[in-house]
């Protein structure tokens, strides 16, 4: 059609018709595209409704305006989700593929699907059939009875007719004529209802209207006003297009130019204009047409509603644009936040071996723990107590922290709260940005133990908290190699019960002072797995390099679980000590015994003492 015939048009056009000017586009077509294009119907001045229907308009218009038992007058939800969701496929239609398998959800019924898979229909064509059905045709029960669509709205589109061969056909809609000088209208409400008399009053416009001409805008009608804006923008919100779980915007995020008391003073902050006289036409106008549209119980069909409508979407398209653009922003920060948390988290807690993966290792994130650590008495004064309440806390802090970051990076749809799947794009963009990471505990203030964890194992601290959990591996390592020598691999404790026995039959045991409770303990510890594993980590662990990440560092030192290290050089130095003990009463009882039987069950013990010390042949070993 082009510019240059519009603005003729425009030029043409009688004053008293607003909707009218633009003529139909008129263009020769053949019999059977004339056909087509007359199956779809056309609108009271003419318009061809193409690729719409009366039938599925109003059949996309229940779907996208129902409340309950009602439809709501929403002009912006009618054009985004029945008029721009349909005209956006046009790709589609021109490749012969509309509309798309999935379009809108349609489910057909139960009689139309079970006749559609009866006929011979490739997967694709069944899947297309579907949207087709359900919104073009009046969703029919079954395919025997008279179709509600033409046979050429089917062939437009590419599709196979699914319908009865014997079923009477339906008439195509006449097109109706063009009136000469149509009377402008009022918008209408989906639901028959009768409009106002005169536009609403609203209790803000004498207060408005002062506000407009130089005054401040006092607390309550401010207030008043924060609360229209932020239910207009909750409803305007488009919260499925961001992929996002659905958040409130609440009456304190508004900011008003000129307002007394009120405005927020951090963020989220969406300003609704500029504090400049005079005050820009969307906010002069748009501000009262919102407080009308409030009035009338959140409905525009009133007299002259079309321009109030019109300067409200004005003065909602700025707020709209802030809020879409601060939404992301902060999910993208808490995700970064969360992730840097949680993969911090996962290395304390040995749940990856991951130090520095190119992207998010999610599934070692979100596995269950192989066991809980274990928290310190209250009254634990040593050095590992700190490191080990840490642990635990960042075992208690998981699921919050978890949620943080699937709140942040998940994808939602409509008011659920069910992450459906990970943006992918959000998720990797988040992983790898660089930013400070100073305010990842405030970020997190939704949880105080996902804050807390944060502020734990932030960059700062977590230098600090890599370097206490070195110094504790430099001073139990040492103990262990010393006793173990360099094969972790030979158990002690066959040979120490077998030491037990030799000195108990020598009368040896009884000049020794030991506790039977600790030994036990001390023996039962290194015969498990967990002892024989953090013995072979610790005669293998060297020192990570100062000069790598603190996560690098990290995952190597926490590579040796420290409560188990703690056990186990406490029972070595438990069995060393009694070892000593009894090889100082066994050189003694040598000295002043009598009797050959007594010496020779001193002297077996001191061979098995020697072997224990390593001077000879261990007594067994695994």
């Amino acid at each position: 059609m082009g510019i240059e015939v519009l603005t003729r048009q425009y030029a043409q056009r009688s004053d008293e018709d607003l909707y009218g000017w633009v003529r139909p586009f008129d263009h020769e077509l053949d019999a059977d595209d004339s056909d087509r294009l007359k199956a779809f119907g056309s609108s009271s001045h003419g318009y061809p409704l193409f690729p719409l229907s009366r039938e599925s308009i109003a059949a996309l218009t229940r779907r996208e305006l129902r409340q309950g038992t009602q439809l709501i007058f929403n002009p912006r939800a009618f054009i985004n989700h029945v008029l721009r969701d349909v005209l956006v496929l046009r790709a589609e239609f021109v490749r012969g593929e509309f509309p798309p398998p999935g379009f809108k959800d349609a489910v057909m019924s139960t009689g139309a699907e079970i006749a559609v898979r009866a006929q011979p229909l490739s997967d694709t064509m069944r899947a297309r059939l579907a949207p087709a059905l359900v919104y073009w045709a009046g969703n029919p029960q079954d395919l025997t009875s008279a179709p509600r669509v033409s046979k050429d709205v089917f062939s437009a589109f590419q599709l196979a007719w699914p319908f009865d061969t014997n079923a009477p056909a339906v008439l195509i809609p006449p097109r109706q004529a063009t009136p000469a000088a149509p009377e402008r209208t009022r918008p209408t409400s989906p639901i028959e209802q009768e409009a106002p008399a005169a536009a609403p009053v609203t209790p803000q416009d004498e207060s408005i209207e002062a506000w407009a001409t130089g005054q401040l805008l006092t607390q309550r009608p401010a207030n008043e006003v924060r609360k229209v804006i932020a239910q207009a923008l909750n409803e305007r919100l488009d919260w499925n297009s961001l992929r996002m779980r659905r958040q409130p915007i609440q009456a304190g995020h508004i900011w008003l130019p000129f307002a007394s008391v009120g405005n927020p003073t951090a963020e989220p902050r969406f300003l609704v204009g500029q504090e400049v006289r005079p005050l820009a036409l969307n906010v002069r106008a748009g501000v009262p047409a919102l407080c009308r549209w409030a009035a009338n119980g959140r409905n525009w069909n009133y007299p002259r509603a079309e321009d109030d409508y019109a300067v409200a979407q004005m003065l909602l398209d700025g707020l709209e644009m802030q809020a879409m653009q601060w939404f992301p922003q902060i999910a993208c920060q808490r995700a970064q936040a969360a992730l840097r948390t949680l993969h911090r988290q996962a290395l304390l807690l040995r749940m990856t071996r991951k130090a520095e993966p190119d992207e998010p290792a999610l599934v070692d994130y979100f596995r269950p723990l192989d066991a809980s650590p274990i928290a310190p008495d209250k009254d634990d004064r040593s050095p590992e107590a700190p490191i080990l309440q840490i642990a635990v806390d960042a075992a208690n802090a998981l699921d919050d922290v978890r949620d943080v970051l699937l709140d942040s990076v998940a994808c939602f749809q409509g008011p659920g709260s069910t992450a459906l799947a990970v943006d992918r794009v959000r998720l990797q963009n988040a992983w790898n940005a660089k930013d400070d990471e100073s305010q990842d505990s405030a970020l997190l203030a939704q949880s105080d133990k996902a804050r807390q964890i944060a502020r734990d194992l932030g960059s700062s601290r977590l230098k600090n908290f890599v370097s206490r959990y070195t110094s504790l591996l430099d001073k139990r390592l040492p103990t262990i190699q010393r006793i173990l020598g360099p094969v972790p691999e030979i158990s002690l404790v066959a040979p120490i019960k077998e030491l037990l026995g030799e000195a108990k039959r020598a009368g040896t045991l009884a000049r020794v002072e030991y506790s039977p409770t600790a030994v036990d303990r001390a023996l039962g510890f290194l015969a498990s797995d967990a002892g024989r594993s953090v013995l072979r980590r610790a005669s293998s662990f060297s020192a990570p390099d100062s000069a790598r990440s603190a996560e690098f560092q990290l995952a190597a030192c926490t590579d040796i679980e420290l409560a188990s290290l703690r056990t186990a050089t406490e029972a070595l130095e438990t069995l060393e000590t009694l070892v000593t003990n009894i090889q100082r009463a066994a050189d003694s009882q040598l000295k002043v015994s009598g009797g050959g039987d007594v010496a020779d069950a001193l002297n077996a013990l001191r061979a098995n003492l020697t072997a224990l010390a390593g001077e000879g042949d261990p007594v067994e070993s695994r």
